[in-house]
């Protein structure tokens, strides 16, 4: 799912996370979906029949939802962070 402006381009969703409470609610609920999915798809792997396919296809998840955490919490340090010179 993906928004588009009006040229049909796709455009950013913007959150404010500038709420601490938000910013855990966020960050912890990636990493939980990030520690469960790849539960899942070592199970997968793990089966009788494993199924390759479906634990690949967990772990790119898995990998997707700590991506996204990786750039909350560096976008947010980034602007934290004071300019040098700024002082």
């Amino acid at each position: 799912m993906t928004s588009a402006n009006d040229e049909g381009d796709p455009s950013p969703v913007q959150l404010d996370l500038t709420d601490d409470d938000a910013y855990y609610v966020i960050t912890q609920a990636l990493s939980d979906f990030a520690h469960e999915t790849r539960g899942r798809a070592e199970d997968m792997a793990g089966y009788e029949t494993p199924d390759a396919r479906g634990a690949l296809a967990a772990f790119a998840l898995a990998d997707v939802a700590e991506s996204l955490r990786l750039q909350i919490e560096t976008q947010i340090d980034a602007r934290s962070t004071p300019e040098a010179g700024s002082e």
